[in-house]
Order: C-alpha cells, then structure tokens, then sequence
C-alpha cells in the first residue's frame, strides 16, 4: 500500500498554491500531483487566483458575496459579457480577500478573524522545503 500524500487538509493546500503558486514545485514533487486531492487542491487554487485577476478590475458594485456554510461569490465583468457566480468555502473566500487587499483593490479587505484562520490553516501544512518525492508518492 502506498503511503498517503504528507498533506492533510486539501482546502489549506487549495489557500496555499492560491498564495504561492510556486509553493511546490510539480517537477521536484511528482508524485505528490498525482495524488486525487492534490488535483483537486491544485484545481481550487486556479479557481481562486482567476477570480482575482477579474476581481481586481472591478468595483465593489460588480461583486456580491454571501457568507454561510459555503461562501457564494457573483460578480460581472462588463466588458466581457461575463457573469460568474463561485462557490468557495470559508478559508478561500478569506484567501481570496486576502489577496485583494494585499493588492490593494478598493473596497476589499481581509479581517483579523479570516486572517487567523488563514494562519490555522497553513500551519498544518508541511513545509515545501521538508517534503521530499518519496514522502509524496
């Protein structure tokens, strides 16, 4: 039996490639790609870093954010004829925020609560420089 992925919590993996992407390197860490979740984690994190390049252009009129159990985001993007509607969970809308106001996009903030989660959640992931391809695979 193969050992599990050194990884956890995919959601605190999907905020950290959402941070970094070059966080971990797929060349060094093959194996680790291969693993479901990473996928899926690696997939999120797109998802995340794509709403924030539309995101940035816009104002806070042209985004509408519903918290609960599952964080749903709309906005539209006029210039593209483009309306998305994303569900995220918690920690990625935190991420998400996050990245906005360290951009500085107008009207967009991350609070100390979100923040702290944030930390929480990376914490439990292991360092990029402590992982290695046999740990992974």
């Amino acid at each position: 039996m193969k050992p599990k992925a050194p990884h956890a919590n995919r959601e605190a993996l999907s905020v950290a490639m959402a941070l970094v992407p070059s966080l971990y390197s797929r060349n060094k860490l093959f194996g680790l790609f291969r693993d479901p979740s990473v996928i899926q984690a690696r997939s999120r994190a797109r998802l995340i870093r794509s709403a924030f390049r539309q995101l940035s252009t816009l104002t806070t009129e042209d985004v509408a954010i519903a918290r609960g159990t599952s964080c749903i985001l709309t906005y539209e993007v006029p210039s593209l004829h483009l309306s998305r509607r994303i569900e995220l969970s918690a920690l990625e809308l935190a991420c998400l925020l996050l990245l906005l106001s360290r951009a500085k996009v107008e009207g967009f903030s991350c609070t100390d609560e979100e923040r702290a989660s944030l930390d929480a959640a990376l914490a439990t992931l292991p360092s990029a420089s402590r992982m290695d391809v046999s740990s992974a695979s």
